[in-house]
């Protein structure tokens, strides 16, 4: 299993599930995984938040 703070090691192993299964969605657990799954919507072009999205949403200073 890849750990999930290493976004390059996730996709490969959902896009190997996505050659036989259709992803239409992608829910973050808890906050820390809000990059990872930005960063898989991305590269699957799906609906959500992107990468650059949760950046603002996990920044405080970004918040105010």
């Amino acid at each position: 299993m890849p750990e999930l703070a290493d976004s390059p090691s996730c996709i490969r192993p959902v896009a190997y599930l996505a050659r036989t299964l259709r992803i239409g969605r992608v829910v973050p657990l808890d906050e820390y995984e809000l990059a990872t799954v930005g960063a898989l919507r991305e590269h699957f072009r799906l609906a959500g938040m992107s990468q650059s999205a949760t950046r603002f949403v996990r920044d405080k200073l970004a918040m105010r």
